[in-house]
């Protein structure tokens, strides 16, 4: 009976050895990957961040349910959207006519639900919030949801 006890006790001291082994060994290696992930996730931008910057219209979906999409050149206006800090500038021409600026604040807000988050902006606009997703050199408006326009935009080159 001294013999059983002796090898279940030894037994179990080697299980709990090495089950403290594989915790260390565990916790070391996820500080480890902390430590590789760090520098990935400092560089990667803000929404806020990517805004920053000048936008040109690119292409036009409007509206509702008699959608037209106009694109280029078969666009009859002009659209840039500046964005400096809180403050996007909205310049806008209509073929023939005089340039428009126009100054605002805009806002950004995420709302989570159990189907993901949605992101939206407000251009200055009292109640017109639009979805948006915006990428290194592509930014959507998506007004659809209130039936109106759907706007991608394309950052603007510097020459």
């Amino acid at each position: 009976m001294l013999k059983n006890l002796l090898l279940i006790a030894s037994v179990t001291l080697l299980l709990t050895t090495a089950c403290k082994k594989e915790k260390t060994n565990t916790s070391e290696n996820k500080s480890k990957s902390k430590a590789k992930s760090s520098p990935a996730a400092a560089t990667k931008l803000s929404d806020k961040e990517l805004l920053q910057g000048d936008w040109v219209l690119e292409v036009d979906i409007c509206c509702g349910r008699n959608k037209r999409t106009r694109q280029g050149a078969e666009l009859d206006f002009t659209k840039e959207l500046i964005f400096q800090d809180t403050s996007v500038y909205i310049h806008y021409q209509k073929k023939g006519e005089p340039l428009q600026k126009e100054l605002h604040g805009y806002k950004t807000k995420t709302e989570e639900s159990s189907y993901g988050s949605t992101k939206y902006i407000n251009l200055g606009f009292p109640n017109r919030y639009g979805l948006y997703s915006v990428s290194k050199d592509t930014l959507i408006i998506d007004y659809g949801y209130m039936d109106l326009q759907k706007e991608i935009y394309l950052r603007k080159k510097k020459q």
